[in-house]
């Protein structure tokens, strides 16, 4: 990865110095290795390259050490020059329309042949830039130009002011700056990783809430983006676990209790009668149950079933019983445990 960025000129350059280029290349190259886990032997910085030749140079050795993602970040002046052509700038820029404008800034028809030149992919360039015509009007076309190619992704400032791109006293320029929160302090809404779209994403609101340019994007042919850095406001969703059997757990018939067992069926049996009685007295009973909430998972209907068919137990018992004694009766006898005074159909005897 090559992080470069020029902000001293010379004297009798047309581009005004820019202070903050320096600050920003050493907080983005700290960023990346500590938030991105970047090995520090796999980025090189250039500051303020004398020569489009010194710029050059230091891209292709990047381009040709890369193996997976080549990554090439500018800050710095950008400029149109002869044929709307756009350069980047070096310490050598002065005015691209005298003299031979390749020996003052890097063409950046030359930084794409060398990106795309090399094996590595996706090729991401950032050009954290101010769009300039070096003190002459851009043209409207000039901004329209494509900059991406097949294996390349491109995030680019879209700023054609100076003082939109790197605020005086600005520790930061705009998009550099931009990326440095998003990636030190995070987005609560935002994946557990972050990508260079979610990042253009956030920094595509943020910046023009701040008063600045919206970022430009240009992705040729990609198959998929890798991770750029971790999240550190992401909050990894809470799964709750419930026990089985527990209260409120599914296969309980009533919110808020333990669902019926086998265990239970003793403690059912020997309780319907009294409930039965209580559903007939209580309010609850004159609704047929449909309210009443069984602590041991029964239905009142069920309960009254029992009750019933305990009821129709007794009366067999008491007959049988009748029955025992008029047979009794008919051999002069009385029944064992009957009541002599009563007669055999269970009324007072004469």
């Amino acid at each position: 990865m090559l992080l470069a960025g020029t902000g001293t000129h010379r004297p009798a350059s047309r581009l005004p110095q820019a202070p903050a280029v320096a600050a920003t290349l050493t907080d983005v190259a700290r960023c990346l290795v500590e938030r991105a886990h970047l090995a520090p032997d796999r980025l090189d910085v250039l500051l303020d390259p004398p020569t489009p030749g010194d710029l050059g140079e230091a891209l292709e050795r990047a381009a040709r050490e890369a193996t997976s993602v080549l990554m090439f970040h500018f800050v710095g002046h950008a400029l149109f020059g002869p044929g709307d052509e756009l350069y980047l700038a070096t310490g050598a820029t002065v005015d691209l329309f005298e003299g031979t404008a390749g020996y003052q800034a890097l063409p950046y028809a030359l930084v794409r042949r060398i990106l795309a030149g090399s094996r590595a992919e996706p090729a991401v360039v950032v050009l954290d830039c101010c769009f300039s015509g070096g003190g002459r009007p851009v043209p409207a076309k000039a901004m329209d130009q494509p900059l991406a190619w097949p294996g390349a992704y491109v995030l680019a400032s879209s700023s054609r002011d100076p003082n939109s791109w790197a605020l005086p006293g600005v520790r930061h320029t705009a998009l550099s700056g931009g990326l440095l929160r998003l990636l030190h302090e995070g987005d609560p809404e935002g994946p557990a990783a972050f990508t260079l779209d979610h990042a253009h994403h956030r920094l595509a609101r943020s910046l023009p809430a701040a008063g600045f340019p919206r970022p430009r994007r240009e992705a040729g042919e990609l198959r998929e983006l890798p991770p750029l850095a971790a999240n550190p406001a992401h909050a990894a969703p809470r799964v709750r676990q419930r026990p089985v059997g527990a209260p409120g757990d599914p296969g309980s018939p009533y919110r808020g209790l333990v669902a019926y067992g086998p265990e239970q069926a003793g403690g059912v049996r020997r309780a319907r009668g009294r409930d039965a009685v209580a559903g007939r007295a209580g309010p609850a009973g004159a609704q047929g149950g449909a309210a009443a909430d069984g602590a041991w998972g029964a239905g009142v209907r069920d309960r009254r079933a029992a009750a019933r068919h305990r009821a129709v137990g007794l009366r067999e018992d008491v007959a049988a019983a009748g029955r025992a004694a008029a047979r009794a009766q008919g051999r002069g006898g009385p029944v064992r445990g009957a009541d002599p005074r009563r007669g055999a159909d269970g009324g007072a005897g004469r």
